[in-house]
């Protein structure tokens, strides 16, 4: 599989679809699956029968409308676990803006100041940047 078509694949089933979390503390492991996939040589088909067996358990962003709300200062946010659409817009915006597109430095400035409550989610949230990380993929 190529690049373009893992990213096809990892765009089609994001969070930006699916949910970071389902039935209240379970975490959607669709994109980390996918990749997994990828890079242990798996064909396309291969990896939509995982996606196609994965996402039945997931939750639509439509139900989580709570978390579109739109939020000027997400720093007064850490830890509060809610509004994670409204803090994936701003990320982007500050990756796009401030860091000028790079992974690198937007990981630099902010991992130092997240990690000590990335512990409480069971580790989701360094499993999800090291994969997005090692498929250069933003989302």
């Amino acid at each position: 599989m190529n690049s373009s078509q893992l990213t096809s694949l990892l765009l089609r089933n994001s969070t930006d679809q699916f949910y970071i979390e389902y039935r209240e503390h379970l975490f959607n492991h669709t994109s980390h699956g996918i990749i997994a996939l990828a890079r242990l040589g798996a064909n396309r088909e291969r990896i939509e029968r995982f996606i196609r067996w994965y996402l039945p358990r997931l939750e639509e962003r439509d139900l989580h409308k709570d978390d579109d709300v739109k939020i000027v200062d997400c720093a007064g946010l850490l830890g509060a676990r809610k509004a994670y659409y409204a803090l994936v817009e701003d990320y982007k915006r500050q990756l796009d803006g401030k860091f000028g597109g790079s992974l690198e430095d937007t990981i630099a400035d902010h991992f130092p100041k997240l990690f000590p409550g990335l512990l409480g989610s069971a580790l989701h949230a360094i499993i999800h940047l090291g994969y997005a990380y090692a498929a250069r993929n933003s989302q």
